[in-house]
């Protein structure tokens, strides 16, 4: 008999054909990653965050390095290229 490309167990074998197991298995991730982000995404919008004042918000916090503020500032390194050294 004449091989026409038709696999025997009579599926036609093509890559965007339905297979039952890869249809299981994407099933079964898709139930997982909805079990996993649903909860949350209904969740956290319902959370209660308590909203900081302006003053403290404002707050800067001290900066690291010498009392003079060259190292909390870069030094010269902000310097602009018209101002010369001499």
């Amino acid at each position: 008999m004449a091989d026409n490309g038709v696999p025997p167990s009579g599926g036609s074998g093509l890559p965007w054909s339905r297979d039952l197991g890869e249809s299981r298995q994407f099933a079964g991730i898709l139930l997982v990653m909805l079990t996993l982000f649903l909860p949350p995404a209904f969740l956290i919008p319902m959370l209660d965050v308590t909203e900081i004042e302006r003053s403290e918000a404002e707050k800067i916090p001290p900066q690291a390095g010498s009392p003079g503020g060259e190292a909390a500032t870069g030094g010269d390194l902000g310097a602009s290229p018209a101002r010369s050294k001499t």
